[in-house]
């Protein structure tokens, strides 16, 4: 059995797995493949997943403090997702207000950069991607963070 990875014409990441065996005629010589090829991709996004909540959980049960098990949790879900850093902002129930909590970024400097410039931000329900998520309780996704008119800190 074989494995290939394709990106379909979504330009989502399929993973497809090929069984089969060559087909010969009477004489030997070789006249094709017959064979199976099966896509694997929700299989395989289940046994990554399972594989970060192992990660996470046992993340957690080591951490020493708050700080710790969420610079764990940030650590494994980016790299498992090839992100180059991550943000947490807490609610300031007094407030409304969503503020920085932790950080983590990998070795990049622009993303260490990132993060740190991050501490002194702040969002209230609507405003900017993080605001929008806290007024709504709904996911917000922004493919181009630099032009997308909702994102307010754009010179981080």
């Amino acid at each position: 059995m074989t494995m290939f990875i394709r990106i379909d014409v979504n330009n989502d990441t399929r993973y497809v797995s090929v069984s089969g065996e060559p087909i010969f005629d009477g004489t030997g010589a070789f006249r094709g493949y017959r064979g199976l090829a099966t896509d694997v991709t929700d299989r395989i996004r289940d046994e990554r997943l399972l594989r970060l909540e192992h990660h996470l959980a046992r993340a957690l049960s080591e951490a020493e403090s708050e700080s710790a098990g969420l610079q764990a949790v940030m650590r494994a879900v980016c790299e498992s997702q090839a992100f180059g850093c991550g943000r947490y902002f807490r609610l300031d129930e007094a407030s409304g207000t969503l503020r920085f909590q932790e950080g983590w970024a990998g070795d990049d400097p622009v993303f260490r950069r990132f993060v740190e410039d991050s501490r002194s931000l702040s969002f209230k329900p609507g405003a900017g991607l993080a605001g929008i998520v806290l007024q709504t309780g709904e996911p917000v996704w922004s493919t181009d963070t630099s032009s997308d008119a909702r994102v307010q800190a754009k010179n981080l």
